[in-house]
């Protein structure tokens, strides 16, 4: 059942989380210096007594969805070997990493009819892979090793 799971993922990865991840990778240039940018821009007037929504929006959106990848990325190499200790043992922040990128994606589902339908194949298609890894993660749990046995007589 295990090897059905990551054989179906591998199909969604390839299929779904490729072309998403190759457009991202197109964007990077703007991607890596909008981000970042934006989240200043919001900052400096945040200092100044203004809100501007849209520049957080943007920045955190941008930062969230890049880190989603990057996390994606590095979560799947070890799934897809089949190394279930090197899968279980991965730092949990690229957990959160990839829930960041999780909610880049919902957003730009939600925000995506009310702008243009192009927008859908930005983001939201690696909900689905995100999501996938997540679950497998959840359902694979590692089995506790056995107790210690003791000589008859002793206890620990």
């Amino acid at each position: 059942m295990a090897k059905a799971f990551r054989m179906f993922y591998a199909l969604l990865a390839l299929g779904i989380g490729m072309p998403t991840l190759l457009l991202a990778a197109a964007a990077l240039p703007v991607g890596i210096t909008l981000g970042p940018v934006m989240l200043a821009v919001a900052l400096g007037k945040l200092f100044t007594g203004q809100l501007d929504g849209e520049a957080w929006f943007v920045g955190g959106y941008v930062c969230g969805a890049y880190a989603g990848m990057v996390a994606w990325v590095a979560l799947s190499v070890p799934y897809l070997r089949g190394r279930r200790a090197a899968f279980h043992a991965t730092r949990p922040w690229l957990w959160w990493l990839l829930a960041a990128g999780a909610v880049a994606a919902a957003m730009l589902w939600w925000a995506a009819p009310y702008k243009t339908w192009s927008l859908l194949f930005a983001g939201p298609g690696m909900l689905l892979p995100m999501l996938q890894l997540a679950l497998a993660r959840l359902l694979d749990r590692p089995v506790a090793p056995p107790p210690l046995a003791c000589p008859a007589g002793y206890s620990i």
